[in-house]
């Protein structure tokens, strides 16, 4: 899990005005994302990035906010995906009804 303080470190970035956009905030807390080993690893390894920066000098602030935009949109990307394929799950599934066994 990642939390960041929002007070004063994101603030006037473009994170806070993009913020809105990502659809998984909406989602249940209670509700998985299910994700393959080779996305959690992207994801880890992105989280991996941002834990690094714990000597803050000028430039850290952009570097961790462009490391969470990234994270976001994978986050987004992977979100996005699970109704894709449960989409083409579903219509696969659909597909064999009404047929008469040979």
């Amino acid at each position: 899990m990642v939390t960041i303080n929002p007070s004063g470190f994101l603030w006037n970035t473009t994170l806070t005005s993009s913020i809105g956009r990502y659809d998984f905030f909406d989602y249940s807390v209670n509700t998985a994302l299910f994700i393959s080993d080779y996305e959690e690893d992207i994801l880890n390894s992105i989280i991996r990035y941002i834990e690094c920066h714990t000597n803050l000098d000028n430039f850290s602030q952009n570097i961790i906010i462009s490391h969470i935009e990234t994270l976001l949109n994978y986050s987004e990307r992977f979100y996005q995906r699970q109704f894709i394929t449960r989409k083409k799950k579903q219509s696969l599934d659909f597909s064999s009804y009404g047929k008469v066994p040979e």
